[in-house]
């Protein structure tokens, strides 16, 4: 693998590596936000306690303010240090830019309470490649409820850029909600940071501008649970093109956001394009790929007509019902996905 030292001037942290050093002092942060209590948490507390180095690890999970206290019996052994913190779950970006901000370590990874690390060493991967120039690191994104048509669409659509293995390397972007960043180029950002991470696409546009390397490891691989029925996947798609669209077009002219609005039938087209090139051409799960393209056609009109919505209206108060559908993505599975056990280990 091409060294990722030699990719950017950006300033190093220095060796030995982040994890090394005083025993059980935390070296990096992961975040879980959660509005379903502590019982929904167990799955990834169960993955994170396997990681091989989860004594070096803080876990802070951020949770409405009235449900701190139903976390007082959450597993925490094998942990250098636990915190739950009060947060406003208005958004998860704002649940999320307040963990940041009581992170006490030089990494932060993002987690969430419907997305599993498969491997034990994927902390310890992305403490790795933070020894580098890089100031983000991405995972892999496989599926963990892959029993429906569904699930694999909105795989496909949600993260179909990091759902292939490929090869580790340099990227534009990196997966939403569970990548990895340098804590004090997050923290740089202030009062501001939970605007620029509504949109993760939007603080990786703003590092590549300032000169930054965002590092994409297909060895830290990431089972992601996703909405299996039907009807509310397509709500969701919906309003994931609307919330798209409006952050997109902010401080954008009338003239410009009602073309971009009349243009949804070529948004649809070239993410179609897309998808055939990227996972029924050339990709790692092609048989499954093509099975589902009839639903992506659907789905994707869906998210393009929303994407519409977004650049005619703005976000019109539909950003909390957007929120409301990620926090409740359990409620969304089907019966037998809801039974799922932790997905296991991989070698």
């Amino acid at each position: 693998m091409k060294s990722i030292h030699a990719l950017s001037t950006v300033a190093r942290w220095p060796e030995p590596r982040i994890y090394e050093g005083m025993k059980n002092t935390p070296v990096a942060s992961v975040i879980v936000v959660t509005a379903d209590g502590p019982e929904a948490l167990a799955p990834v507390i169960e993955r994170l306690q396997s990681q091989d180095i989860a004594d070096r690890l803080e876990l802070i999970v951020a949770v409405p303010e009235k449900m701190v206290a139903s976390f007082d019996d959450m597993p925490t052994d094998g942990f250098a240090d636990v915190r739950v913190i009060a947060a406003d779950l208005g958004t998860s970006a704002r649940a999320r830019a307040a963990a940041i901000h009581a992170t006490r370590t030089p990494v932060v990874i993002m987690a969430e309470d419907h997305a599993f690390p498969l491997r034990d060493d994927w902390a310890r991967r992305n403490l790795d490649a933070h020894n580098g120039a890089c100031v983000g690191v991405g995972p892999r994104m496989r599926n963990a409820n892959p029993g429906t048509l569904t699930s694999w669409v909105s795989l496909f659509l949600e993260y179909g850029e990091w759902a292939n293995a490929g090869v580790a390397g340099p990227v534009r972007h990196i997966a939403g909600h569970n990548s990895s960043y340098k804590t004090g180029v997050l923290k740089a950002y202030g009062d501001g940071l939970a605007e620029i991470i509504e949109d993760e696409w939007v603080l990786h546009d703003a590092l590549a501008a300032n000169g930054h390397v965002l590092w994409y490891d297909p060895e830290i691989e990431v089972a992601h649970l996703n909405f299996s029925r039907l009807p509310p996947a397509i709500l969701l798609h919906f309003l994931g093109g609307w919330m798209f669209a409006a952050r997109r077009s902010l401080g954008w002219g009338l003239s410009r956001r009602l073309l971009y609005g009349v243009s949804f039938p070529a948004i649809w087209s070239v993410r179609m394009t897309r998808y055939l090139s990227r996972h029924v051409i050339s990709g790692d799960d092609r048989a499954m790929a093509l099975r589902a393209f009839p639903l992506a056609l659907c789905l994707g009109v869906v998210n393009a007509l929303g994407e519409a919505c977004g650049y005619w209206f703005g976000e019109c108060g539909r950003r909390g019902i957007y929120t409301d559908m990620e926090f409740g993505r359990w409620k969304n599975l089907t019966a037998s996905d809801q039974d799922l056990a932790v997905p296991g280990p991989k070698s």
